[in-house]
């Protein structure tokens, strides 16, 4: 993956990568604040193929990001919800 916060790469809020397990992700804000072209941050939350046993609740995502959550765990136990930004 490329490296996070570079023009043109994605860039996350949180990015839970590597054989991580048991990650609780509660009430927490988390924003992108720089207009259009300049967003580096795409993604507000990102899991990672060997992740699992992610938690996140009453989470607050808002900007201009292209996706809130992006899951690529094969583990299928994470439990994940969002509140939507302004």
């Amino acid at each position: 993956m490329p490296s996070v916060g570079r023009p043109g790469a994605p860039g996350y809020g949180v990015r839970i990568d590597g054989a991580t397990r048991n990650i609780v992700l509660d009430a927490n804000l988390l924003r992108e604040t720089r207009p259009g072209d300049q967003a580096t941050q795409q993604v507000g939350i990102y899991i990672g193929p060997q992740a699992d046993y992610i938690t996140a609740a009453k989470n607050i995502l808002e900007g201009n990001l292209k996706s809130p959550i992006v899951d690529e765990s094969h583990g299928g136990h994470n439990q994940l919800a969002y509140l939507s930004g302004r």
